[in-house]
Protein backbone atom coordinates (compact mmCIF):
# COMPACT_ATOMS: atom_id res chain seq x y z
CA UNK A 1 0.00 0.00 0.00
CA UNK A 2 2.83 2.36 0.87
CA UNK A 3 4.58 1.55 -2.41
CA UNK A 4 1.40 2.28 -4.38
CA UNK A 5 0.91 5.64 -2.61
CA UNK A 6 4.50 6.73 -3.27
CA UNK A 7 4.15 5.74 -6.95
CA UNK A 8 0.97 7.83 -7.30
CA UNK A 9 2.60 10.81 -5.58
CA UNK A 10 5.65 10.41 -7.83
CA UNK A 11 3.43 10.48 -10.94
CA UNK A 12 1.59 13.57 -9.70
CA UNK A 13 4.86 15.36 -8.99
CA UNK A 14 6.23 14.59 -12.45
CA UNK A 15 2.99 15.73 -14.18
CA UNK A 16 3.04 19.07 -12.32
CA UNK A 17 6.62 19.65 -13.46
CA UNK A 18 5.58 18.82 -17.04
CA UNK A 19 2.64 21.21 -16.91
CA UNK A 20 4.82 23.98 -15.50
CA UNK A 21 7.31 23.55 -18.34
CA UNK A 22 4.55 23.47 -20.97
CA UNK A 23 2.86 26.61 -19.64
CA UNK A 24 5.90 28.58 -20.77
CA UNK A 25 6.00 26.96 -24.20
CA UNK A 26 4.67 30.06 -26.01
CA UNK A 27 2.12 27.93 -27.86
CA UNK A 28 -1.22 29.69 -27.37
CA UNK A 29 -3.32 26.64 -28.23
CA UNK A 30 -1.43 24.47 -25.73
CA UNK A 31 -1.19 27.14 -23.03
CA UNK A 32 -4.98 27.55 -23.19
CA UNK A 33 -5.26 24.26 -21.26
CA UNK A 34 -3.36 25.75 -18.35
CA UNK A 35 -4.65 29.28 -18.01
CA UNK A 36 -7.53 31.46 -19.17
CA UNK A 37 -6.32 34.09 -21.61
CA UNK A 38 -7.77 37.54 -20.91
CA UNK A 39 -8.26 40.77 -22.89
CA UNK A 40 -4.90 41.87 -21.53
CA UNK A 41 -3.23 38.79 -23.05
CA UNK A 42 -5.04 39.42 -26.33
CA UNK A 43 -3.86 43.06 -26.45
CA UNK A 44 -0.27 41.94 -25.85
CA UNK A 45 -0.61 39.37 -28.64
CA UNK A 46 -2.09 41.88 -31.14
CA UNK A 47 0.12 44.89 -30.44
CA UNK A 48 3.49 43.21 -29.82
CA UNK A 49 4.66 44.09 -33.35
CA UNK A 50 1.87 46.42 -34.58
CA UNK A 51 2.76 49.66 -36.41
CA UNK A 52 -0.09 52.18 -36.49
CA UNK A 53 1.72 54.26 -39.15
CA UNK A 54 1.52 51.51 -41.78
CA UNK A 55 -1.57 50.81 -43.90
CA UNK A 56 -2.99 47.56 -42.49
CA UNK A 57 -2.75 45.38 -45.60
CA UNK A 58 -0.41 42.50 -46.36
CA UNK A 59 -0.48 43.33 -50.09
CA UNK A 60 0.88 46.90 -50.58
CA UNK A 61 -1.12 47.29 -53.83
CA UNK A 62 -4.45 46.46 -52.20
CA UNK A 63 -6.88 49.30 -51.50
CA UNK A 64 -8.43 49.66 -48.08
CA UNK A 65 -12.17 50.16 -48.45
CA UNK A 66 -13.57 52.47 -45.77
CA UNK A 67 -17.35 52.41 -45.38
CA UNK A 68 -18.49 55.76 -43.99
CA UNK A 69 -21.77 57.29 -42.86
CA UNK A 70 -22.42 60.80 -41.57
CA UNK A 71 -25.10 61.03 -38.89
CA UNK A 72 -26.30 64.60 -38.16
CA UNK A 73 -26.77 65.39 -34.49
CA UNK A 74 -27.78 69.05 -34.53
CA UNK A 75 -27.77 71.91 -37.03
CA UNK A 76 -25.99 74.79 -35.31
CA UNK A 77 -26.54 77.35 -38.02
CA UNK A 78 -27.84 77.70 -41.57
CA UNK A 79 -26.71 81.09 -42.86
CA UNK A 80 -28.98 82.06 -45.75
CA UNK A 81 -26.83 85.01 -46.85
CA UNK A 82 -23.49 83.16 -46.83
CA UNK A 83 -25.23 79.92 -47.81
CA UNK A 84 -23.30 78.00 -45.18
CA UNK A 85 -24.34 75.10 -42.97
CA UNK A 86 -22.77 74.40 -39.56
CA UNK A 87 -23.70 70.98 -38.21
CA UNK A 88 -22.49 68.67 -35.41
CA UNK A 89 -22.23 65.06 -36.58
CA UNK A 90 -20.95 61.58 -35.93
CA UNK A 91 -18.98 59.81 -38.61
CA UNK A 92 -19.27 56.05 -38.63
CA UNK A 93 -16.25 54.40 -40.27
CA UNK A 94 -15.64 50.71 -40.88
CA UNK A 95 -12.59 49.03 -42.46
CA UNK A 96 -10.50 45.89 -42.21
CA UNK A 97 -7.11 45.71 -40.48
CA UNK A 98 -5.30 42.57 -41.65
CA UNK A 99 -2.81 42.77 -38.78
CA UNK A 100 -5.40 42.81 -36.00
CA UNK A 101 -7.04 39.39 -36.32
CA UNK A 102 -7.22 36.53 -33.84
CA UNK A 103 -8.90 33.20 -33.25
CA UNK A 104 -11.48 33.67 -30.46
CA UNK A 105 -11.05 30.01 -29.43
CA UNK A 106 -7.48 30.79 -28.39
CA UNK A 107 -8.58 33.76 -26.26
CA UNK A 108 -11.47 32.56 -24.10
CA UNK A 109 -14.01 33.28 -26.91
CA UNK A 110 -13.30 37.03 -26.92
CA UNK A 111 -14.74 38.33 -30.22
CA UNK A 112 -14.48 42.11 -29.76
CA UNK A 113 -12.07 44.54 -28.08
CA UNK A 114 -12.55 48.22 -27.30
CA UNK A 115 -9.29 49.97 -28.22
CA UNK A 116 -8.33 53.65 -27.86
CA UNK A 117 -8.32 55.05 -31.40
CA UNK A 118 -4.84 56.46 -30.79
CA UNK A 119 -3.37 52.94 -30.83
CA UNK A 120 -4.47 51.85 -34.32
CA UNK A 121 -4.12 52.93 -37.94
CA UNK A 122 -7.02 55.13 -39.05
CA UNK A 123 -8.01 56.48 -42.48
CA UNK A 124 -7.13 60.17 -42.94
CA UNK A 125 -10.60 61.15 -44.17
CA UNK A 126 -11.42 64.84 -44.40
CA UNK A 127 -14.38 66.91 -45.56
CA UNK A 128 -13.48 68.12 -49.07
CA UNK A 129 -16.42 70.53 -49.23
CA UNK A 130 -15.64 72.18 -45.90
CA UNK A 131 -15.41 75.97 -45.69
CA UNK A 132 -12.86 75.65 -42.87
CA UNK A 133 -10.51 72.95 -41.66
CA UNK A 134 -13.24 70.62 -40.37
CA UNK A 135 -11.51 67.74 -38.66
CA UNK A 136 -12.54 64.95 -36.39
CA UNK A 137 -12.25 66.05 -32.80
CA UNK A 138 -9.46 64.17 -31.06
CA UNK A 139 -11.13 62.83 -27.98
CA UNK A 140 -10.89 59.66 -25.97
CA UNK A 141 -13.14 57.71 -28.32
CA UNK A 142 -12.76 53.98 -28.52
CA UNK A 143 -12.70 51.89 -31.66
CA UNK A 144 -14.34 48.48 -31.80
CA UNK A 145 -12.01 45.75 -33.01
CA UNK A 146 -13.53 42.41 -34.06
CA UNK A 147 -11.69 39.08 -34.28
CA UNK A 148 -12.00 38.98 -38.10
CA UNK A 149 -10.04 42.27 -38.34
CA UNK A 150 -13.05 44.58 -38.80
CA UNK A 151 -12.55 47.97 -37.14
CA UNK A 152 -15.37 50.42 -36.38
CA UNK A 153 -14.75 53.98 -35.20
CA UNK A 154 -17.27 56.77 -34.48
CA UNK A 155 -15.56 60.18 -34.18
CA UNK A 156 -17.51 63.36 -33.49
CA UNK A 157 -16.95 66.36 -35.75
CA UNK A 158 -18.45 69.66 -36.84
CA UNK A 159 -19.11 70.32 -40.53
CA UNK A 160 -19.01 73.78 -42.05
CA UNK A 161 -20.07 73.45 -45.65
CA UNK A 162 -21.52 75.49 -48.51
CA UNK A 163 -25.21 74.96 -49.22
CA UNK A 164 -26.68 76.39 -52.40
CA UNK A 165 -30.11 77.97 -52.16
CA UNK A 166 -32.55 76.38 -54.60
CA UNK A 167 -35.97 77.63 -55.65
CA UNK A 168 -38.52 75.28 -57.07
CA UNK A 169 -42.24 75.90 -57.54
CA UNK A 170 -42.55 78.57 -54.85
CA UNK A 171 -40.47 76.52 -52.43
CA UNK A 172 -37.00 77.41 -51.18
CA UNK A 173 -34.55 74.81 -49.98
CA UNK A 174 -30.82 74.37 -49.57
CA UNK A 175 -28.79 71.76 -51.39
CA UNK A 176 -25.80 70.70 -49.26
CA UNK A 177 -23.31 68.34 -50.88
CA UNK A 178 -20.77 66.97 -48.44
CA UNK A 179 -17.81 65.11 -49.94
CA UNK A 180 -15.26 63.16 -47.95
CA UNK A 181 -11.94 61.71 -49.01
CA UNK A 182 -8.31 61.15 -48.15
CA UNK A 183 -5.69 63.89 -48.51
CA UNK A 184 -2.69 61.54 -48.53
CA UNK A 185 -3.82 58.34 -50.24
CA UNK A 186 -5.01 57.93 -53.81
CA UNK A 187 -8.23 55.98 -54.38
CA UNK A 188 -6.27 52.87 -55.40
CA UNK A 189 -4.83 52.75 -51.84
CA UNK A 190 -7.74 54.08 -49.76
CA UNK A 191 -11.25 53.95 -51.17
CA UNK A 192 -14.06 55.60 -49.14
CA UNK A 193 -17.57 54.36 -49.84
CA UNK A 194 -20.95 55.42 -48.54
CA UNK A 195 -22.21 52.72 -46.18
CA UNK A 196 -25.69 51.40 -46.75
Amino acid sequence: MLLLLSTILGCLASSSITSEVNMNSGNLAYDHFWKILTERDLRRFLFADYDMLVRPVTDPNKAIVVYATITPIVIRRLDENDQELVMDSWMSMKWSDEYLKWDPKEFNNITVLRIPHTEIWKPDLSIYTSTDDSRFKISNTLALLYSNGTVMWFPFFQIKSRCLRQEKQEMNYFDCNIRIGSWMYSSNLLHPQLAE
